[in-house]
């Protein structure tokens, strides 16, 4: 009663100051506030000795009065700096106060002290929030102190919680309240130079080079926990490594990609190099604190960040060759794809880490969805022209077909790479269809461009479906295909092979007589004719069908 009494009048006498500390009364205020606090605390201390001479009292032994005690000891400290400093300044001083309070708890077993050491945490940060400067300003250059105490006790609290004790507590066992501690520092920590960054760069009219400073600042952030986590040996520090990858992500996504500039552009060609050096040395380090699952995602995701980062400095890169419109630029978008799809093929690299640890991860998971792009990019690629300029168009010889051909003896390499259970629930025959449809489009676009560049045919749907040379030229192009594909089906005894050729020289000779017979006169109409009899007369003599048995032996 008489401890109530006090706080009571201490309460009726707490004022504002229109001055710098937050209440009045100054120093007379803080040393009335400590003879409360103090006799509130020992008294408190008095009521449990007997439970602290115990050497595990179960929680419920702690009496009510006693736990009140503490806490209003606690707060009346916490409030007496008010009547010396503003609220901002007290509030630096609080997580200290709370990192005690956490500590007493922990060694004691009382519930109650944890919790109000959280308690105190979660005051200075509101009070450095309301009372204290912007932690975005671009004047008060005292604002990082906030956060910077903030991020250490949080980091102490978190390094206390996992430490076993005499009286352990349900309330502070597991990973749980690690996490909360880590993630309530981290969440300080990227309050703390972000902001210090910003303000200088926007003293220097260098906001541009903004994104890889923050880059920059992960990874210095991602090397001080792995080696503080390394240090205490604390398996939840080090698992909150694993947000470097999430946060370069968000680095890369507001960075200079959202300006149409380069990823290198503004220090990030100094930047990012080191962050892929260090993901591959942090991924060697998280083997021990997370799972395989896990590792896989990690893998997955940094995979993809770098081949994005990388593919997009192409692609920029060759968008400025050649004249405007010429398929320089569309190289851009395959060449990163297909050197990282054929180098992951090698034997040598899939003998090393990390393919050799994690092969299904990178071959299957990573490079499928790359080998379908470059798919469709083939078949996307082949309706445009094949401008080549400056240079001259050279069938077969131009950036654009090389590049489709590239992509069609990437694939194979890569599909031989792939593990025996992958390749073997893989269906062959349509692979093998898909690369030979994708191989017919080019080359069918190739007599295409052809007409286009040396014949002066309008690159147009109509134009080219009108053109008798067009026509003339798919006629017997076709026929040589159908030919090729027959004699090598006879040769080999494979029957579906020569039935496709087949098929093709089929459907050349109904376009004969559908479109190239109705050009009366037409010189190329003749050739066309001419020349598809010669083959058909060829193929019918030296290449017939092969006999059904011995195709479907082999085929099984």
């Amino acid at each position: 009663m008489l401890h109530g009494l006090a706080l009571a009048g201490l309460a009726a006498t707490l004022h504002g100051d229109a001055r710098s500390a937050m209440l009045s009364d100054g120093w007379e205020g803080l040393a009335a506030a400590l003879l409360i606090a103090l006799p509130l605390l020992l008294s408190a201390a008095l009521s449990v000795r007997r439970q602290l001479q115990a050497e595990a009292p179960a929680p419920g032994d702690w009496t009510l009065a006693g736990s009140l005690g503490l806490v209003a000891g606690l707060a009346v400290l916490a409030l007496s700096l008010l009547y010396v400093m503003p609220a901002d300044r007290a509030a630096l001083a609080w997580p200290w106060l709370g990192l005690a309070a956490l500590w007493a708890g922990l060694r004691l077993g009382h519930p109650v002290l944890v919790l109000a050491g959280m308690a105190l945490q979660v005051a200075a940060a509101a009070g450095l929030l309301w009372f204290g400067a912007p932690l975005w300003s671009d004047t008060d250059l005292n604002a990082h102190w906030g956060p910077l105490v903030l991020t250490l006790t949080g980091l102490l609290a978190g390094d206390l919680v996992r430490r076993p004790t005499r009286r352990p507590l349900a309330l502070a066992s597991g990973a749980a309240p690690q996490w909360a501690a880590v993630a309530w520092s981290l969440a300080w920590w990227s309050q703390l130079l972000p902001p210090v960054g910003w303000r200088l760069l926007l003293q220097h009219d260098a906001l541009a080079a903004g994104p890889a400073a923050w880059a920059g600042w992960v990874l210095l952030s991602s090397i001080a926990v792995v080696l503080l986590a390394h240090w205490r040996r604390w398996q939840v520090l080090g698992q909150a490594s694993a947000l470097t990858l999430p946060a370069w992500v968000l680095c890369a996504l507001t960075g200079p990609a959202t300006d149409g500039l380069p990823p290198s552009a503004h220090w990030g060609w100094a930047v990012w190099p080191l962050a892929l050096a260090w993901h591959l040395l942090l991924l060697r380090r998280q083997r021990d604190w997370w799972s395989r699952p896990v590792l896989q995602w990690l893998h997955l995701l940094g995979f993809w960040l770098f081949l994005l980062l990388a593919a997009r400095e192409v692609q920029l890169a060759m968008a400025g060759l050649g004249e405007a419109g010429s398929a320089w630029g569309q190289l851009g978008w395959m060449l990163v794809p297909v050197a990282v799809i054929a180098a992951l093929s090698r034997p040598a690299l899939l003998s090393r880490w990390p393919l050799a640890e994690h092969r299904d991860t990178y071959l299957v998971a990573a490079c499928a969805p790359l080998a379908v792009y470059l798919l469709l990019w083939v078949w996307h690629a082949n309706l445009g022209p094949g401008d080549a300029a400056p240079l001259p168009y050279l069938p077969l010889l131009n950036p654009l077909e090389i590049a489709q051909g590239l992509v069609l003896l990437a694939l194979p390499f890569w599909r031989r790479a792939l593990p025996d259970t992958v390749s073997r629930q893989m269906p062959r025959p349509a692979l093998t269809a898909a690369l030979g449809l994708s191989g017919f489009a080019i080359y069918t676009g190739m007599v295409l461009r052809t007409c286009h560049h040396w014949a002066g045919v309008d690159w147009r749907l109509v134009a080219l479906f009108d053109s008798t040379l067009t026509q003339a030229a798919l006629s017997v192009a076709w026929s040589i295909v159908g030919v090729a594909l027959m004699l090598a089906g006879h040769r080999r005894v494979v029957r579906s092979v020569w039935m496709v050729g087949a098929a093709l020289l089929g459907v050349v000779v109904v376009k004969l007589f559908l479109v190239e017979l109705a050009d009366r006169g037409s010189l190329y109409r003749i050739v066309s004719f001419i020349v598809v009899g010669v083959l058909l007369l060829l193929v019918g003599y030296f290449a017939p069908v092969p006999p059904r048995q011995r195709d479907t032996g082999e085929t099984a």
